[in-house]
């Protein structure tokens, strides 16, 4: 099974302040220590759009043409890492894996 990778400084998938669920430090995190690695099967565009409800949600575009995504419903919550909304001086994107961009305390995302 494919799954991607979170630090033990971090919890997922909690109720988040800003809408959804979000990712959350559980421990301080160190600006540019690393955070999250994306998983999943890679996929062209085409492929993504026709996968069923709710698995699109769980990709992540590395291309033009290419995304990591679940492919079946037991791969969802491992795939998924719930930063679509973290805030934006919280962490960044490098290439597909995460580091914050300032110290993060435990509890915020």
């Amino acid at each position: 099974m494919v799954s991607s990778w979170i630090t033990a400084k971090a919890r997922k998938g909690d109720s988040s302040g800003i809408a959804g669920r979000g990712l959350h430090a559980v421990e301080s995190i160190a600006a540019g220590e690393l955070v999250a690695v994306k998983g999943g099967h890679i996929l062209t565009t085409a492929a993504v759009r026709a996968l069923p409800e709710p698995l699109p949600n769980s990709e992540i575009q590395i291309t033009d043409d290419l995304h990591l995504a679940a492919l079946t419903d037991a791969e969802y919550e491992p795939v998924m890492l719930f930063l679509n909304h973290t805030n934006p001086t919280s962490a960044s994107p490098a290439t597909r894996s995460w580091s914050p961009c300032v110290p993060l305390r435990p509890g915020r995302s």
